[in-house]
């Protein structure tokens, strides 16, 4: 199923299984790793006048946003959806590695919280509120990353929802909202920064799918649509772009906020699932970092994560 946010952390991680397809000097080889944990010890360059401006807050009249430099193993990245779950996991766990993270989403008093304890962990981070849905608000959140930093060089589109029901339900507001977070929120991340990203000749885009976009099954068919569509869309900018990597991420059960909504009774049959087989959102994490972390010959093109339990299944 797709990345699940349980938010009751009281599970115990469950073994899984990672499957990966990389692209190696124009080769595919399809094989089962796992994500490669070693962290880079290097982390970004400080200075006052920087980690000033990494509260989140705009600049002041008189002060200029500051070109920071990156290096090989130091990079700015975006994140989305990144208040809770996946997202959060990830940005704690890409400043852990030495990136500098810019997290976004429409809870920011949870934001500042994960943007604190990142700090407090000795990382490097900010946070802008940002609706994915409104193409206004997702290009303001990467220009401005943009015009503090000179570059952008990941964007994980992490944001999603999952209302699910039976299709005679008719519960079309839960599909609109599914399209617009699922599948407009990633076209709104794409279409913002792909044209910085080409204008600095690099850039990587990480978008987070599901196992139900390898899959169809009851109650699902709407959200599976829009996790398809993620996998179409991103080996589309692939495919049209060589200068930019692109991978996709798709996990099982995760723990997360993401059984809200749809169907009362769907949901609580997913939640019983859930509790079964998700796996701590760690798993997505690392598996994130170990794509940034790669040499910029390789392309990590799709993760495919979940349970033990739930690939036997």
């Amino acid at each position: 199923m797709a990345q699940l946010d349980l938010g009751s952390g009281g599970l115990t991680p469950s073994p899984h299984r990672v499957t990966l397809r990389a692209r190696l000097d124009g080769t595919r080889p399809d094989r089962a790793v796992h994500p490669d944990r070693n962290q880079v010890k290097d982390g970004p360059r400080r200075n006052e006048a920087v980690d000033a401006r990494r509260t989140g807050r705009p600049l002041e009249n008189d002060e200029k946003p500051e070109k920071r430099m990156t290096t090989s193993t130091s990079k700015i990245v975006l994140v989305t959806g990144a208040s809770s779950g996946i997202g959060a996991a990830t940005a704690r766990a890409l400043a852990g590695a030495g990136h500098h993270v810019v997290l976004g989403a429409r809870r920011v008093d949870r934001l500042a919280e994960v943007v604190d304890d990142i700090k407090a962990a000795g990382g490097s981070a900010e946070y802008s509120e940002l609706d994915v849905t409104s193409l206004d608000s997702m290009k303001t959140f990467v220009s401005t990353a943009h015009e503090r930093h000179g570059r952008i060089d990941v964007l994980v589109n992490n944001a999603g929802v999952m209302p699910l029901s039976p299709l005679i339900m008719e519960r079309t507001d839960d599909w609109d909202q599914m399209i617009d977070v699922n599948v407009r929120g990633v076209l709104h991340g794409i279409a913002a920064a792909l044209p910085l990203m080409k204008a600095q000749g690099s850039g990587h885009f990480i978008n987070i799918a599901s196992t139900l976009g390898h899959e169809v099954v009851p109650t699902a068919a709407v959200y599976s649509a829009t996790k398809y569509a993620v996998r179409a869309i991103s080996e589309g900018v692939r495919k049209e772009n060589s200068d930019i990597r692109v991978s996709i991420v798709s996990p099982s059960f995760v723990e997360s906020e993401l059984i809200q909504g749809g169907d009362p009774g769907t949901m609580a049959w997913v939640q019983g699932l859930a509790d079964k087989l998700a796996l701590p959102t760690t798993a997505v994490s690392d598996a994130i970092v170990y794509a940034v972390n790669q040499p910029d010959h390789v392309d990590v093109n799709e993760l495919v994560i979940r349970s033990v339990l739930d690939a036997a299944a």
